[in-house]
């Protein structure tokens, strides 16, 4: 017999980890605060976390293998590979799957531009725009999530007008949201988590595009919070950072969504952690 208690599956995490950049203060470049990302991570457990800005440039060391070498001895998995053009490294968006209490089936990279399936710039940006993707079951319920994660254009060259950096992101938004319906066709999976730095608020045109498939996780949570995301340490307070979500609200509900901004005293990065969990109904 049915009845109507839930118990948590899982939790889905995101953090954009700022790649090379103090903004000013002491101590906040990544060497002095990777040990913090790396505890947080360690002692949260989520069940897959997607990052941002992990970047692999020779100035500020290898923060894909140093994320690696400190939660891979929890148990946690990258699901991407490192993706080198002859200059730069050109992806960026990893996620990592603790494999103690998730499989992963397969997964992958795609960059948003007009050659997705190749290291690639388009729609008029200036950087490596990426998607990573994982195929994810919990081992305890059974239940597949199809876990996207990105980071949309910023800024490329000072010349660029808001304008168009706004149309850019847009056109990737679009590119986005057709490679996960194709990935959900594809495995058929029950749920989807797309986590990112979209560079955007809500109410914004990517905001609004996004959200007309996908839902805001901070608005379907029981347990939320209304705190901001991007602090860049005191000199902003926006939200720009969202885990947005397509699940079947007869089967799964989104228990929590919290965003995390300090870990052991001080600030993981220029912007805050979101955690969200996920149960299932019995």
């Amino acid at each position: 017999m049915k009845t109507n208690k839930t118990f948590k599956a899982f939790t889905v995490a995101s953090l954009n980890l700022l790649n090379n950049n103090n903004h000013g203060i002491e101590g906040n470049f990544i060497a002095g605060r990777m040990p913090r990302i790396v505890s947080f991570i360690n002692t949260e457990k989520p069940d897959s976390i997607g990052v941002q800005e992990c970047d692999m440039g020779k100035d500020r060391g290898n923060m894909r293998t140093a994320v690696n070498e400190g939660i891979a001895p929890s148990g946690y998995v990258c699901a991407q590979e490192e993706q080198w053009d002859g200059t730069t490294y050109a992806f960026k968006n990893f996620i990592w799957y603790n494999s103690n209490t998730t499989e992963c089936s397969d997964s992958g990279q795609m960059w948003l531009s007009e050659t997705p399936d190749i290291p690639s710039k388009g729609f008029g940006a200036k950087h490596y725009i990426s998607m990573g993707w994982a195929v994810l079951k919990n081992k305890l319920t059974g239940m597949s999530y199809l876990h996207v994660n990105t980071h949309l254009y910023a800024i490329g060259a000072y010349t660029e007008t808001p304008e168009e950096r706004a149309a850019i992101r847009l056109k990737e938004a679009d590119a986005l949201l057709a490679h996960i319906g194709a990935l959900w066709d594809k495995y058929k999976v029950s749920s989807v988590f797309l986590t990112g730095d979209m560079n955007e608020a809500e109410g914004g045109a990517v905001y609004k595009k996004l959200t007309e498939w996908l839902e805001d996780t901070r608005y379907l949570a029981k347990d939320t919070t209304n705190r901001i995301t991007f602090h860049c340490f005191g000199s902003r307070s926006s939200v720009i950072d969202f885990c947005l979500c397509s699940i079947d609200k007869s089967v799964v509900n989104i228990d929590r969504f919290d965003v995390v901004e300090e870990y052991e005293g001080k600030l993981i990065s220029d912007h805050s952690a979101l955690l969200v969990d996920v149960s299932i109904k019995n």
